[in-house]
């Protein structure tokens, strides 16, 4: 719009001189009109090179706007494409945030069944030390079943030996010793069962001890990988 302004000034200006011009050659028998003729045109001159030093300025200007204007679209791209970086990092960051949020979850849903192991194993511990004392307790029976029969027997051979018992008494003998050697043999049945049953959950325990090894080094797995 400056250039256009500043060109139509001109172009005024130039037609305003040559009708001056035309107008003055008229008259060049008077020397005062040359005079002032000389004047204008020194002054049409002045006018001129200020017009066109302007036209120089803007020429300039317009380059400076132009290389302004592109380094405001080649900062615009690298806006842009900072801004698509931007967004793509977000999405990584929410993905990311989800696989933490789904890691700590199973982070603590194996936290839960260490806890529920650890209470199984401790309730399995307190049955094996039950058992255990059960079976120590047999034990104990047994051998004093097998002590007081070893005396009875003792006992019987002596009194048979000073007495001179007669068939009826020693068949009564017979049948007591034979029935206390039965429930003998019934604690003996007893207390293999109940051996037997210790070894099944000395093995449950340490299956169970193994599950919950897997299950801790599963936890320090997930603790490293969050």
């Amino acid at each position: 719009m400056d250039e256009i302004k500043m060109e139509d000034v001109l172009n005024d200006c130039m037609v305003k001189a040559k009708c001056l011009r035309e107008t003055l050659n008229r008259v060049t028998a008077h020397s005062s009109f040359s005079v002032q003729w000389k004047d204008l045109d020194e002054y049409l001159e002045s006018v001129k090179g200020q017009v066109n030093e302007r036209f120089r300025e803007l020429d300039s200007k317009e380059v400076e706007l132009k290389d302004q204007t592109f380094a405001l679209e080649e900062m615009a791209k690298v806006v842009e494409e900072a801004e698509g970086r931007l967004a793509d990092l977000e999405v990584k960051s929410e993905r990311v945030c989800l696989e933490v949020e789904g890691k700590r979850k199973e982070l603590n849903f194996l936290k839960n069944q260490v806890e529920i192991s650890r209470d199984e194993s401790n309730v399995e511990e307190v049955r094996l030390s039950q058992l255990r004392t059960l079976v120590e307790e047999c034990e104990a029976e047994r051998m004093l079943k097998e002590s007081q029969l070893s005396e009875m027997v003792e006992s019987w051979r002596k009194t048979h030996v000073k007495l001179g018992l007669n068939g009826e008494e020693l068949a009564k003998m017979v049948t007591n010793l034979e029935r206390s050697r039965d429930e003998v043999s019934e604690e003996m049945t007893s207390l293999h069962r109940i051996q037997t049953h210790r070894r099944q959950l000395d093995e449950e325990v340490e299956r169970k001890t193994k599950d919950l090894t897997l299950v801790q080094n599963k936890l320090v797995e997930c603790e490293h990988l969050l």
